[in-house]
């Protein structure tokens, strides 16, 4: 089978898990947790076998962000 078959398959997929992370990123973004807190996430995150409380857990703590190289500024050489 072509992989051209497949290719709305792969456009649902992605705009669901595209939805579902920009919502998990946002709502994240409303908490502020204590130290023991976020040590008490951490061990849950570490035992956690379920993919979706995983993401989740990681999101909030913090350990999902990916660090972007900088941009050199226009002009800047």
């Amino acid at each position: 089978m072509a992989d051209s078959q497949f290719k709305n398959v792969d456009k649902v997929v992605f705009q669901l898990a595209g939805a579902i992370d920009g919502l998990i990123r946002v709502l994240s973004n409303n908490n502020q947790f204590e130290e023991l807190e976020l040590d008490y996430l951490k061990n849950w995150l570490n035992k956690e076998q379920d993919p979706l409380l995983g993401t989740i857990i990681a999101q909030l703590v913090g350990l999902r962000e990916v660090e972007t190289p900088e941009r050199p500024e226009e002009g800047a050489e």
